[in-house]
């Protein structure tokens, strides 16, 4: 009788196996004829790759004019102290004629004249009257403003990653705009090192991701002679005639805030 039992499951158990085996050997068989059709499909293809559907048509141009407009809105924010830090030269004191601070120092303690600036920029050293030994109090804010670039650019370079390029530069762009804005109408030094440090951390945002955003949505063939044009080299030579025009540090903090607000405009 145990004889006569195990003999339908042995011939049952041996029939499942050989069924299982034909079904991997079809499915097998069926991975490698699609694997064919699609070296076929892709060798008869042009666009190896994504990277192939990208164009050098109208949408990369708008995000190359986009490009140089965040490119320009970083170079300005982190480079603005150039101008705006500029030192001023006394050449006189009220009604006299001083050469250089040691001779304006020992007038100004004897008579409590005013000093006489020659300048090409209004810079905060000329509003806030910080000259000679005392200009070093804003040189020491520049070191603080580009501690806030250094933070931006962290920070906005993992939220790049997780959130998206496109997401990180709009953020970066609306507050550098807000904070430069502000800062155009602060009323003395701490205030001003104050809200451009923070401008100066959404600055460092624009820096960090702006440049990888542009390579990723041009053609890679392209690539090469694009970034090596749309960079900060040019705008080196636009900045300045800009801050010519502008005079002062309180319009040019304006003006890079319209630069910011023209960027989050050319991503929408």
């Amino acid at each position: 009788m145990s004889q006569f039992s195990f003999q339908p499951f042995f011939f049952q158990f041996f029939q499942k196996m050989s069924t299982s085996s034909e079904a991997e050997d079809d499915n097998f068989i069926e991975d490698v004829e699609d694997q064919k059709t699609l070296e076929v499909m892709t060798s008869s293809s042009k666009f190896k790759s994504l990277d192939d559907l990208v164009e050098l048509r109208w949408y990369c141009l708008l995000v190359l004019f986009m490009a140089e407009i965040t490119a320009f809105t970083a170079l300005a924010s982190v480079t603005m102290m150039v101008f705006a830090g500029a030192n001023p030269t006394v050449v006189g004191c009220d009604n006299a004629i001083v050469n250089g601070c040691h001779e304006y120092y020992s007038l100004q303690n004897r008579s409590g004249c005013t000093p006489v600036l020659e300048y090409q920029f209004e810079s905060v050293q000329v509003e806030f009257n910080y000259i000679c030994d005392d200009a070093k109090k804003v040189k020491n804010t520049i070191t603080v403003q580009t501690f806030g670039v250094l933070i931006g650019a962290a920070i906005f370079g993992q939220v790049s990653d997780n959130y998206g390029r496109r997401k990180a530069l709009i953020i970066s762009c609306i507050g550098n705009a807000v904070f430069n804005l502000i800062s155009s109408y602060s009323p003395d030094l701490f205030y001003f090192a104050l809200w451009r440090t923070i401008a100066g951390i959404f600055a460092g945002g624009i820096t960090v991701v702006q440049m990888v955003y542009m390579v990723e949505n041009i053609p890679r063939n392209h690539r090469m002679w694009i970034q090596n044009s749309i960079t900060w080299s040019p705008n080196l030579i636009l900045f300045p005639y800009v801050a010519w025009l502008a005079y002062d540090w309180r319009t040019l903090s304006v003006v890079i805030s319209a630069a910011s607000v023209l960027s989050f405009f050319a991503l929408m």
